[in-house]
């Protein structure tokens, strides 16, 4: 993110990043925030825990002999999306899920349950930081629940957090319209303050 911001010669960028985005976006304003005109966390939490299937873990299950990777990564997902978003849209998200190659996810996996953790962080440094911080976590989300954004949200004060009603894991993709409507808001809170120090 900081070779793309430097490349395009990008001045106070605001990123939004869901899931192990919204963790990546977290750490991004902890080493990078001073360049950021804010970031935007969509289910961000501390850390996370499967909840999805248990035992066997999941980034080893999804690489036996015996199972279809891709078919299980989707299956995984559609219980991560809201039963309240339109089913083309979730359909779309799942469907996302099951086409990368062997690797990818398991990848994405250990940053999400690894490397993303942020417990033995420096994350008390969020809390007067000069990257604003705007938190969205849905209420249909098993991985990173309310109760763990609430936690984040305690923890840091953040400019702003809420829980989007009837959303899941992945809010922007599995029901983009009923997303606009909590994201819109966020943005209007960034305009507005940018126009109040003059940016």
């Amino acid at each position: 993110m900081r070779t793309f911001v430097d490349a395009l010669k990008l001045e106070r960028p605001v990123i939004m990043g869901c899931s192990i985005g919204g963790r990546a976006v977290l750490h991004l304003a902890l080493s990078f925030g001073d360049r950021l005109g804010g970031v935007i966390g969509l289910q961000s939490a501390l850390f996370a825990e499967d909840r999805s299937i248990g035992d066997p873990n999941p980034e080893d299950i999804l690489y036996r002999s015996d199972v279809h990777g891709g078919e299980l990564a989707g299956a995984l997902m559609a219980g991560m999306t809201a039963p309240q978003s339109p089913q083309h849209e979730r359909w779309e998200t799942i469907w996302h899920y099951m086409q990368s190659g062997p690797g990818v996810f398991k990848g994405d996996l250990f940053y999400y349950f690894d490397d993303g953790d942020l417990r033995d962080s420096n994350v008390s440094d969020l809390k007067n930081s000069k990257c604003p911080i705007y938190l969205l976590n849905g209420d249909y989300d098993v991985s990173a629940t309310p109760e763990m954004g609430n936690d984040l949200a305690q923890l840091i004060h953040p400019e702003h957090f809420e829980v989007m009603e009837e959303m899941g894991h992945f809010p922007m993709s599995e029901n983009p319209e009923g997303f606009k409507r909590y994201l819109v808001k966020i943005l209007e809170k960034i305009i507005n303050s940018y126009t109040q120090n003059g940016s």
